[in-house]
This record gives structure tokens, C-alpha cells and sequence, in this order.
């Protein structure tokens, strides 16, 4: 913030951290003059001023779309009148379905002409071998030899023969980015024990959100690591756990967020790897796999 005064005439923060810490910012930074809110989805229909900030929410699902009114004098703020509008009020003309529905088609069009590589047979109806072909994905994005993905994020297995940018948008729509974590070996196995436990629950668990684009959670599938549920022993690559030892695991940041593995966001050194999203980093590996042959 120091670095910036006197070199603006307004100040907006554009936030992605939830209401709660937007009011933080506005309590220990009161040079902010708006905080553009996202994250909780909170709905703050006319704003909210903490201190000398103004604080905006729209809700989620695109219910109510922000308008914030600014005045500025002599390269000052005047006023800040924040309100939102429902969109269920707003006018629907005629061609709004039609021309929402042909930028859904070029979109698609362009994505059908993006090829990425052929898939051989044994990928047609076969979600299990997408998620493994994804694990030795995110584990070599990563830089590890274990990892973890749930069968919930696939929506579609990955068709065989020529795979584009359209299918593989249709079978990974979600905007999730891969994670390297360090654990311990004793946090390791409080790790796969809280998967284990909630596995049954989680099998069939409607999950809305953290970035989640399908319908179930689903279950998680491992790579290089084996659990003996009788003896609650976990296994490395064909070893046991060490408690002492580092390993490095592939996950997701969807699997940071959510609440049923605490391990990785209490214990887990965790290294978000961006921009790439799952899909992309899937997508890259399986170009360099299954290569397109040179007629296609």
C-alpha cells in the first residue's frame, strides 16, 4: 500500500476472499476506498461501509448484477453509491435464448477444431483408465510418483480416436489447478485415514461449488499408495509409510478447500501450481502420450 499513495485517484481491491476478510481489509486499511467482494457469496444489496470503505457483494448464481456509482472531483472521491439489481426483474427479449445459444455452438466449433491426441480403444466407455491416464498426469506435472483424484470430476470418460479441446472440456469443465504437497509420513496416514473414513459418505455426496462442476464427489482413486483397512498400515510404492519421512503427493486445490481432509490444509505444505487448470495439465500429458498421427 505505501508504494501506492499519491499515485492513484481512487482505490479498488478486487477480492476473492469472502466478506469476512473484505471487512478485515476495510478495518486495517483505510486508504481502500471500494472492495469489489466475491468467495462467501453474501448479497449486500446497497453495499456495506466499514470505516471510510465501501464493501460490495452480489450474491451467486447470478441472481443480482452490481452497480456501483462513482464520483470523482479534482481527482477525489466524492461518493460511492453501491446497489444491485435482481436479474429475475430484468427485461428477456426475444433473441437473448437464441444469441446465448449460438456463442455456445461457435464456442464449441472452436474447441472441436483444437485437437490433442489419439486415444487408443481401450479408452471409449472406460472412466477408470481417464483416471489413471489423469493421475500419471498431475503426478508428472507435479513432480511426484503419488497422487489422488476422485471419480466424481469426471462427467464423461475420454473417447478414443481423435480427443479435442470439446471433449476434453465436456469430460474436466472444472476450474481447479493442481497442488504439490509435503506431508509427513504420520500426517501422510492421517491423511489417507480421513479419506478412508469418509469414502463411503463422500461415494455418493452431492457437492456444490469450490469450483466443483459436476454432481458427486464420488470416490478417490490413489497412485503409489495402498491402504490394509484391517491394520490401518499405509503403503508408499510398495513400502510402509515412514512417520518421519517427506513424501510429496499430487491433489487438488479443491481438495485444500473442502472440508474433509483437515490434514492437507492444517498440516500440508501445499504449492499451487498455476495458471494451469486440471484439464489442461490432463490434456498436455495425453498430447505427449498418445500423439495425433501426422494425416490428422
Amino acid at each position: 500500500m505505501p508504494k501506492l499513495k499519491g499515485k492513484y485517484d481512487m482505490l479498488i481491491v478486487v477480492s476473492h476472499i469472502g466478506l469476512t476478510m473484505d471487512r478485515y481489509l476495510a478495518q486495517n486499511y483505510p486508504e481502500i476506498n471500494l472492495i469489489v467482494g466475491g468467495h462467501s457469496h453474501d448479497l449486500l444489496e446497497n453495499g456495506e461501509k466499514v470505516n471510510h470503505t465501501w464493501i460490495t457483494q452480489t450474491g451467486k448464481w447470478g441472481r443480482y448484477v452490481g452497480d456501483i456509482q462513482v464520483t470523482l472531483q479534482d481527482h477525489k472521491v466524492v461518493s460511492i453509491k453501491p446497489k444491485t439489481h435482481a436479474t429475475s426483474k430484468m427485461v428477456e427479449f426475444k433473441q437473448d435464448a437464441k444469441y446465448i445459444s449460438s456463442l455456445r455452438e461457435k464456442g464449441l466449433a472452436i474447441l472441436n477444431k483444437q485437437k490433442i491426441a489419439q486415444l487408443p480403444a481401450n479408452f471409449e466407455e472406460n472412466k477408470m483408465q481417464a483416471i489413471e491416464a489423469s493421475l500419471d498426469a498431475i503426478t508428472y506435472f507435479a513432480k511426484t510418483d503419488i497422487g489422488m483424484l476422485s471419480t466424481g470430476l469426471f462427467l464423461t470418460p475420454f473417447k478414443s480416436g481423435i480427443f479435442t479441446q470439446a471433449d476434453l472440456q465436456q469430460a474436466l469443465p472444472h476450474p481447479m489447478h493442481v497442488v504439490r504437497t509435503t506431508l509427513k509420513g504420520e500426517d501422510l496416514w492421517r491423511l489417507v485415514m480421513e479419506i478412508e473414513k469418509n469414502r463411503h459418505y463422500l461415494k455418493k455426496f452431492h457437492l456444490v461449488g469450490m469450483s466443483f462442476r459436476g454432481k458427486i464427489f464420488g470416490e478417490i482413486i490413489y497412485k503409489g499408495i495402498k491402504v490394509d483397512p484391517e491394520s490401518r498400515t499405509v503403503y508408499v510404492n510398495g513400502k510402509e509409510v515412514e512417520p518421519d519421512k517427506e513424501y510429496v503427493i499430487a491433489v487438488l486445490d479443491h481438495y485444500v478447500l473442502i472440508p474433509f481432509f483437515p490434514t492437507l490444509a492444517i498440516v500440508g505444505q501445499n504449492e499451487f501450481l498455476f495458471p494451469q487448470y486440471l484439464r489442461t495439465v490432463v490434456g498436455d500429458f495425453l498430447a505427449k502420450k498418445y500423439p495425433l498421427k501426422e494425416n490428422n
